[in-house]
Order: structure tokens, then sequence, then C-alpha cells
């Protein structure tokens, strides 16, 4: 079918084989997929040509290109999948191999091209462009004749379903059944009932289907591919009960026979032609029908080598028995050339030799083209003698380095043993090769220029740039901000003040080094302001609506594709695809693409990916299918909201319909373009504690609290990280989804200095921006002291740039006691209200001592219970700031 795999391994038991061929009779389908596809054509062709006047040529010419092109996959695939499986499968000894089906065509261009003329499109047949299938029948039949199979396809004489086809035991049986529970009045029959399930019926509606399908002659030569491969391998075609009966007597007759050959430089697969002479001397040979296999090989065939060099790249085969890395590196000069390193993670004993390696280049391109390339080396670069920690390799000159995704196939010819890699690009044209392990493989020469990031947390206003050189030829070094050249530095050291803006946005900071000539020398960058759980980790396929922004349904079979892009000097380790709380693969190398299977009868739910960096912090992407919520791909202008909705006694408030929101924006009501429960959403939640000198005697308190709090994070989506405060804003762990390495970070914090809340704030709102989902900012502080130093204009304006709900736990007796109107603490509760406000957030006060997990289990609650509201915004063009109101019409209820 689509799909080659092993139903049953080989045994000796002919009752568990007689029982596995019936579960595939009742369970599998055998239709032609060819003939599927085919029949699916005509019916096309047939509408295109007659659905209007005029039909288009240019619409029919591409359907038939297309179904040319899905027939040519089709059978690509069924040919990679059945090489691979007979060659993993080649045991000692005899091996006969019997496909049991209807045939097919080999070459799939002449049936369109005369279909196209009879429908009346002469010239649209005449301009058909024929498409490599990849590896041809004759191909395929050589590999098998080089393993040993000897292949015996069957089919019906009927060219019907040669799987399903009636033994005599079924037929009595059936007609026994047929007679079972019929009534009969006056001769007449009045009903019949069958209870439960019939495999007999299932049977015979299959056949039904079969016979009519049958009936279009959509394949031109069916039985010419078998004949091939019965012919090169030594086997015969078979038709009907009575061949298959002779055969396994025959099977039993056959003579093995050894030969001498002597041995060859090449790795090619060679014709063998066998005769033999039946009878004595002086007679004349009796007419002899001979069968034998027709090729071998000495090594293994390059078509083995290309199947395999495309099903690693795609991922669909594992990387063989052969540990290897690779690498591509550019030419360092115009007048070099570009290198291909491979290390074999294997030393070879002493008095061992290397022999002949075939290399095979598969570059997968971004429009799906795959190009493969051989060449046979004559084995491992030997090691010096008394080097015992260095690994064979090979050092190959290419003429460029591939623009694409590059696998590399290294095959001993000798032993048959083969490994599989994806290369690794390097960017230095300085490289050079280290003998070690693999994980110092190749090491970069010195980078010329190096970008230094800023000292402090995040960067706003004028900032100082400065680079480090390491080539003293540098003359000069251009400084760009966001791909726009600011500032020019012509003397050591290089450095230069450029300007950020007055918010702690997201920026690139781009330096280029120069000679005296003005050629460039070397180039480096980073973002700054980047939080610390962003990486570039999107879901580019599959799109969740149509092009007229229709939602797309997807079920069954969902070919996912991620975008992954690690932060600067970081590798990813590994990337996970889940469908809801399902991990449905790992992959470790790109491209990263899976496919997922959403079932049709609950196909509503999240697909997510997740990558992982070496250090140990993970990103996702999450898009919801199936259903309307915030993470479908829509316009720019969907303004999302997230909304939690409280009682009169302050307790959230979940299941409540949408027909009772009401969105204004400037006092406009705006339709509610999407409405969603978001409290399944992942969440990312900051936990930002003061750690300033007052909180001496709180702090153990506190830190139990928040581990607590943190231990109940729902699902492993959830992630978090920590900021600790006191003079300065502290990281003590970045965004991760590893909740205990987590809390352990909490017993970093220790008390020190003055409390730098609105500097706090802003530094861990930077660490949430650009993170996906539902993201939430839980600050604790005994708000002893105010920020002298940094703007609450400024936090202000960035919480509202950023939009992520801020919760503050405020323990403090005297701000308890006077319910913030002592005249010391009124200014900063006012501020910290105007701040929590703005952005749909809360203060919660506690006293000293107070049991604080009560406090972050009601956080927890109403992050939990959270809407979003989607609502597409009329007013794009000036206004920086726009207010919005979220009501509810329910009495007693209050929406944030």
């Amino acid at each position: 079918g689509q799909e080659v795999s092993t139903a049953l391994p080989a045994n000796r038991e002919p009752d568990t084989v007689s029982q596995a061929l019936g579960w595939l009779r009742l369970r599998e389908t055998s239709d032609n997929l060819q003939a599927t596809l085919r029949s699916s054509f005509l019916e096309k062709l047939e509408l295109e040509s007659s659905a209007t006047a005029s039909p288009q040529p240019a619409a029919i010419a591409e359907l038939a290109q297309n179904s040319l092109a899905d027939e040519a996959e089709l059978l690509r695939r069924f040919r990679e999948q059945l090489l691979i499986w007979a060659v993993s499968h080649a045991t000692l000894g005899p091996k006969a191999l019997f496909l049991i089906g209807s045939g097919f065509d080999e070459e799939p261009t002449d049936f369109y091209r005369s279909a196209l003329i009879e429908a009346g499109w002469p010239r649209i047949a005449e301009g058909l462009t024929p498409i490599d299938a990849g590896l041809s029948v004759a191909e395929l039949a050589q590999v098998l004749s080089v393993y040993g199979w000897t292949v015996l396809p069957y089919t019906s004489a009927q060219r019907g379903d040669a799987l399903l086809e009636e033994t005599e035991a079924e037929m009595t049986a059936r007609k026994e059944e047929e007679m079972t529970d019929v009534v009969f009045q006056d001769g007449e029959i009045v009903d019949k009932t069958t209870i439960g399930f019939d495999p007999t019926e299932v049977l015979k509606r299959r056949r039904e289907r079969r016979r009519e399908a049958a009936q279009a002659p959509v394949l031109l030569n069916p039985e010419g591919p078998y004949r091939i491969l019965a012919d090169s391998t030594g086997g015969e075609l078979l038709r009907g009960k009575f061949q298959l009966s002779d055969l396994l007597v025959r099977l039993a007759q056959r003579r093995r026979v050894r030969i001498a050959a002597p041995a060859t430089a090449d790795a090619g697969v060679g014709e063998l032609v066998t005769s033999v002479d039946i009878g004595s001397e002086g007679e004349i040979p009796l007419p002899a029908l001979l069968r034998s296999r027709r090729w071998i090989a000495q090594s293994t065939p390059q078509a083995v080598s290309t199947v395999r060099a495309r099903g690693v790249l795609s991922e669909q085969l594992d990387e063989g028995d052969l540990e290897i890395s690779a690498a591509l590196q550019a030419a360092a000069e115009r007048d070099e050339e570009a290198r291909l390193v491979v290390k074999r993670d294997a030393y070879l004993e002493p008095g061992e030799t290397s022999g002949p390696l075939r290399v095979t280049v598969a570059v997968g391109h971004e429009d799906g083209e795959i190009e493969i390339s051989h060449r046979i080396e004559s084995g491992w670069e030997m090691l010096p003698a008394g080097d015992p920690d260095a690994d064979p390799s090979l050092n190959l000159p290419l003429p460029e380095v591939p623009e694409g995704v590059v696998v590399v196939l290294i095959e001993e010819l000798d032993s048959g043993q083969w490994g599989g890699t994806f290369a690794s690009f390097l960017e230095s044209s300085g490289s050079t090769v280290v003998r070690g392990g693999l994980d110092t493989m190749l090491l970069p020469a010195p980078q010329v220029v190096h970008l230094m990031a800023p000292a402090q947390g995040f960067a706003m206003g004028p900032t100082q740039f400065e680079t480090v050189i390491s080539e003293p030829d540098v003359a000069q070094v251009d400084f760009y901000l966001d791909n726009q050249r600011e500032a020019v530095a012509r003397t050591a050291p290089f450095k230069a003040t450029l300007d950020l803006g007055a918010l702690p946005q997201p920026r690139r900071v781009e330096v280029v080094a120069l000679d005296g000539s003005g050629q460039e020398m070397g180039r480096d960058y980073l973002i700054v302001n980047e939080g610390s759980g962003v990486f570039g980790v999107r879901i580019v396929e599959p799109e969740t609506t149509t092009e007229d922004g229709k939602p797309r349904r997807l079920v069954g079979p969902v070919d996912v594709k991620a975008e992954v892009e690690p932060r600067r000097g970081e590798g990813i380790d590994r990337v996970e695809f889940w469908w809801n709380e399902t991990l449905v693969a790992t992959r470790y190398a790109r491209p990263f693409r899976q496919r997922v299977v959403i079932p049709e009868d609950d196909p509503s739910g999240f697909l997510r990916v997740v990558a992982y960096l070496d250090d140990g912090n993970s990103s996702e992407d999450l898009i919801l299918v199936n259903s309307s919520g915030p993470s479908e791909r829509l316009q720019v202008n969907l303004m999302e909201l997230y909304v939690v909705v409280t009682d009169r006694h302050g307790r959230p408030v979940k299941g409540l319909e949408r027909d009772i929101f009401r969105v204004e924006e400037e006092g406009d009501v705006q339709e509610i373009a999407t409405f969603s429960d978001a409290g399944d959403l992942p969440l990312t939640v900051g936990m930002v504690i003061d750690s300033s000198a007052s909180m001496f005697v709180k702090l153990p308190d506190v830190q139990f609290a928040a581990s607590e709090y943190l231990r109940g994070l729902a699902t492993r989506r959830d992630r978090a990280f920590v900021v600790g405060f006191g003079d300065e804003p502290e990281l003590t762990r970045s965004t991760t989804s590893d909740l205990p390495e987590i809390i352990r970070s909490l017993d970093k914090l220790r008390p020190d200095g003055q409390t730098a809340i609105w500097k706090a704030i802003v530094y861990s709102l930077v660490q949430l921006q650009g993170v996906p989902g539902k993201k939430a900012l839980i600050v604790y502080t005994d708000g002893a002291d105010e920020d002298p130093d940094f703007s609450f204009r400024t936090a202000l304006k960035f919480a509202r740039k950023v939009g992520v709900p801020i919760y503050v736990v405020l323990s403090n007796n005297e701000i308890r006691r006077t319910e913030g109107k002592g005249l010391q603490v009124k200014g900063f509760l006012d501020r910290l209200e105007t701040l929590t406000e703005s952005v749909g957030g809360k203060i919660y006060m506690a006293r000293v001592g107070e049991d604080l997990e009560t406090v972050y289990q009601e956080i927890d609650e109403e992050l939990r219970s959270q809407y979003v509201l989607g609502y597409y915004s009329q007013d794009l063009g000036g206004r920086e700031w726009r207010s919005v109101e979220v009501d509810v019409e329910k009495a007693g209820h209050k929406a944030r």
C-alpha cells in the first residue's frame, strides 16, 4: 500500500501465517493506488472539460502535470521502501519474495498523454513533462538480485484483488452463512438479520467495489514491472492457484551453484549470464528453461546508497551502523576549494586496513528538489603512527559549498557498513581540523570582530557598544542598528554609541570589520533586549486558515514543519512534536518536519513544537486547530485580549459564553472575532522576588511559597524564570520548563541592597518579549524602598507595550494596617495600582509571616481562568495608545 512494513516476523507456524493473512484481508485495503489516482484524474478531467463553455487549457495542463507528479512520487516511495525493506531483511540463504497485487505501470507519462488526446487535448499531451520517479524498476530488480531475493509476483487472473480471492472453505462458509437467519414465507425471503461483525460480508462488499473499479482500464501494462522483477531475480510471474501450488514444489528443487569471480576495484553491479546443457555426450541437448538471478555485486549497489541518503535526509531512516560526523567549510580564499570533512567515531585497530569507501552527498533544496552525487575514495585517511586518540577521517575538496540541507553518507564497501549524518556548516573561513572526538572535530579560527553585549541586563536610550578585534589589518568598523548603518569607527578601540529608543525593545545590532581597501574581513551581531525564552521557534506548516481567511479543517495525517533558530553561539539539542499532551516524535537534526495524525473523532486541539537548546533552555510555538482560538495565523491587526472575569466576591468565573462579552475601543463597540477559553494554553511566568536587605527575615518564607507554587504548575508545557532584585535585578534562572531547576535557583537569592522595583519589573518584562502563549509576572516585594534611579513612567509605558498581566504581592504591615493611606506609602501604592490595573493585573496585600501559599494559589486560579478575546481594530493609522474596555453583561461580574 502506501507504506511497506512487516506485519508478521518470520516463523515456522502455518496457522500463525494463515491468521496474519486473514488479519490483513479484513483490516487492510489492497487498492491499487496508481489506479485510484488515475481514476480520480479522469473524473476531474471530465469535469474540467465540461464545466464551462470554454474550458481553460492552463487549468487542464496543471491538473495533468500535478497528477503525474503525484503518481511519480507514489511510485518512487513504494520502490524505495520496498528496497530498504528487502536490503534490511536480506539474511543468508535462499529468499523468496511474493508480490501479491494487481501490478502497476512503470512509466506513467504514456497514460496521461493518451487520456489527454482522447479527451481532445493533443497539444497539452505534447507539452506534458515526464517526471523522474527516482529508482527505476530495473534498478530495484538489480538490488533484489544482488541481495539474493527471488521475486515471485502473483496476480489474479481477473486482475482483481488477489489478496481477497475466496478459498473453497470460505466460499462454503459464506453460502452457509447466507442461509442463516433467513425467514421464508411462501417461498420468498422476507427477512435476513446478521448480528455483530460479519467478515464474509465485509469481503463480499470489497470484492464488489474492486470489480467495479477494475472495469476502467486505467493501467496500460500492469504486469510489465512484475516481469522485470521476476526475470532479473530468477523468479516467475504467477497467475492463479494451480501455478502457485506447482511453484511451491519447484522451489524445493532449486540448486545452488557457486562461482569464482575476479575482484573488481569499482562498486558496480555486474550482469551474470548462465547457461546449461542437458544431455550426455553425442546427444542433442533437450530444450531447457533456466531461471537464476542475473545481477551480482561485490559491494553495496549505488542505488542503495541513493535511497539511503534520501531516507536519512527525510528523517525516515535511521543513520546506519557507522557513527560519523561531517562538516562543510567554505573556501578561505578565492583560489582555494571548499572542503568536506568527515570523521568516523571509531578507531582502527593496529594493523587494520581501510578498504574503499563510497561517499554520497544528498542536498535538499528549499523547493523540495534533492540533488545526490557519489564518489569512490580509496579509504579512510590512515592515522600517524603512535596517535591512538585520532579518528579516521576524510578531507575532500568540493567545487563549492552546497546550498541547502546536506546529508553525507559513507559506505565501507568491503564490510557493507554504512553511516549517514547531517553535515554542519562552518561560516568561518579559517577552520582547522582537530584530531580528537566528535565534539571537537572542527575548531573555528579566531573571529575577526566580536561585538560585546551591554553590561546591563537591558538596553535603552544612548548605549555604547564595544568590539574586540583579533586582526591587525582592521581599519574600520561599521555599526548597524536594525540593518541601517548608524555609526562608523575608524580608530581603535572600535566602539560607538547608538540610540536604542525610549523603551527596551528588541533591536538588532551588527558590526562589520573592513580593511584599508574597504574589503569585508568579518562581522558579528547580537539582539539586545531579547527575552531569555525566545530563540525563534515557529510552526510554518500547516496553515490553519484558507486563503480567504476561513478556518481549515485538519484531520488525519498532517505534516507539521517548524523553523527553529537558536540564539547566537548555542546549538539545538532536540525538537519535540506534540499533539495535545501526547509526544509524537523527537527530531535531532534539520529539517524539523513530522507527520502528526489528528483523530477524526476528536480533531480539536493543539499542535505544539518544543525546541531545546544545548544549555537546557526551551522554547515552543503552538497553534490551535479545528477551532477558533488565539494561535491561529490571522491578520496582523487582530488585537488579542486576555481577560479574567470575577464575581462580586472576587473569585474568577469560568464557563462563560462569547455573547455576554462587550469590547470597546475608544468608546466604539468592536465585533469579537475570536473567543476561546485560555485556561489550557501554556503559561510562561516570571517569578520576581525582592531580595533587598530588608528581606533578611522574610526571604525564606517567600522562597518556600514560590517553590510550592512552581510545583503546582499544571503541565510540562508551562515554563518559568526567576529574577531577584536589590539594587540591580539578577536573572538567577532563565526561562525553562525544567521546574525543579527553577525551584533550585530560588536558593541563590541573597538579601542585599535597596529595592529597585521599577527596574526589576522592566528587566523581567524584557525576558517575556516575544514569548508565545500566555504570560504573567508575579512580583513579591515588601515595599520598603522605592527605586531612586529608574523612572516609574518608563516602567508603566513599557508594561503597557508588552501587555503582560502583573500580579504584585505586597507584604508590609504598615501598608496593611493603614490600608495604603499612610503618607510614606500612599504614592508608592498608587503607582503600583496604576501599573497593575493598566495590564489587567492585581495587588495582593499580606502581613509579614502570613501564609503566602494561599495568595499564590489565588493568582494561579486567575491565570487558569482566563478567556482570550480577539477583535480587528480599524484604527491602525497613527495613535500610539488607544483605550480598550471589556465588560460582561452579567450582574455582579467584572472583567479585567
